[in-house]
């Protein structure tokens, strides 16, 4: 039996995904500690044991997302920012260290989003290992497509990407030699490891040639989620149509979505199917009175509905993308921050459903693609296929034998 530290990112999103590898990991006698600050309940299911750190709760909360697009100088500021801070970071890096160690793990396993947990195993010298929830990226993925750089880091390009970066990569330069230790900024994407496990299959990850032979594939099985995370018991009249309509645990709940949720309801309110709406926290009195083949609901039990449901519009996170493939159900994606778009366009490249991408939703449109979705069988067809290529990765069995072999079990 090894020890093992599991350090999660603090976002269901990224927590949900690596629940059945871990719950593996256990099945095979390994001793797993999961750090995280969220999902205490169905994280202790897999027969793990729940940490929650100090340090680590403020390192989750010292990094926001920004929602708004900025300018190249903002974003080279921002970088400036970042690298000014580090000092304060690796004092609290320190700190969290010194909790690590007294866990003696054999192997530390850490979401790829959790960059500074690189440069913390770097100095233990224990094997380290990256989850990947969203897609694989890297900064040659960047210069072969600008608008992935744009979209990640929220950046309206001025110049040429490629200089965008090299700026950055002099920040990270000056840094190093001011405090004799390099930090590169880009880690922040995808802090790659010598095994990196990604939580989708290889066709589905887009620019796969620049990946290398450490990246393992392990597709996402949802059969332990759903044993644990408990039903609704959803009953819906047989004779319509479901459309679930979900833009995921950060942005369901905004006040800035009521307008929109509003506005598709008007627009929708005599069409002939069901909506279920996922709006959050926002109580239910901001609607009033809702059209009949309306239902909108607080908390939803996404994998139960997204197995009812004929279609499901989503913001395109990777994880609500790749629970719809699981269950066969076309999308419409609705990219509005980060990797959505290039989930989006995955989406419509695979023909699992299309994208829309405009900022001011035309709803007549959004109509077309429902019912060109909901009368086109190509689009169920489609996500099966790509379903079957998550099934042949060997999920998380497969991983757990390619961790095994990484760290020397056999």
């Amino acid at each position: 039996m090894s020890r093992v530290v599991f350090i999660g990112w603090n976002a269901c999103g990224h927590i949900n995904p690596t629940l059945a590898l871990v719950n593996e990991l256990v099945n095979q006698g390994e001793e797993v500690y999961y750090f995280s600050k969220n999902n205490k309940k169905i994280i202790e299911n897999t027969g793990c044991i729940y940490v929650e750190n100090k340090y680590l709760s403020i390192l989750y909360e010292s990094f926001q997302l920004k929602l708004e697009k900025q300018t190249e100088s903002d974003f080279i500021q921002s970088v400036t920012n970042f690298y000014g801070s580090l000092e304060f970071l690796f004092v609290l890096l320190d700190k969290f260290k010194r909790e690590l160690i007294k866990f003696k793990p054999d192997y530390i396993i850490h979401d790829s989003g959790m960059h500074f947990i690189k440069y913390v195993c770097k100095e233990l010298s224990i094997p380290c290992i990256s989850s990947v929830t969203l897609f694989a990226l890297n900064r040659n993925m960047f210069e072969a497509s600008p608008d992935l750089f744009s979209n990640i880091y929220n950046v309206k390009l001025e110049t040429n990407v490629s200089d965008v970066i090299k700026r950055v990569d002099n920040l990270a330069d000056n840094y190093a030699q001011k405090h004799n230790y390099f930090y590169d900024f880009f880690d922040n994407v995808l802090s790659k490891e010598n095994l990196n496990i990604v939580y989708t299959s290889k066709l589905f990850q887009p620019y796969t040639n620049f990946l290398d032979d450490s990246f393992h594939f392990a597709g996402n099985n949802l059969a332990f989620r759903i044993e644990n995370e408990g039903s609704c018991k959803y009953k819906f009249s047989k004779h319509k149509k479901i459309i679930l309509v979900s833009l995921g645990s950060i942005l369901s709940g905004c006040k800035s979505q009521i307008a929109f949720y509003k506005q598709f309801m008007r627009h929708f309110a005599k069409y002939n199917a069901i909506f279920i709406i996922n709006i959050g926290n926002i109580e239910k009195s901001e609607f009033g009175k809702l059209p009949n083949n309306f239902i909108l609901q607080n908390n939803i039990y996404q994998l139960e509905l997204l197995k009812l449901a004929d279609l499901f519009i989503t913001h395109g996170g990777m994880n609500s993308v790749s629970e719809a493939i699981q269950f066969n159900t076309p999308m419409i994606v609705l990219p509005q921050i980060i990797d959505q778009f290039i989930v989006a366009r995955q989406v419509s490249n695979y023909e699992m459903g299309e994208q829309y991408t405009q900022q001011n939703i035309d709803f007549f449109e959004i109509e077309y693609l429902i019912t060109e979705i909901l009368i086109n069988k190509k689009y169920i067809d489609n996500t099966k296929l790509i379903s079957e290529t998550y099934k042949s990765t060997g999920e998380e069995k497969g991983a757990v034998n390619r961790i095994f072999k990484y760290i020397g079990k056999y």
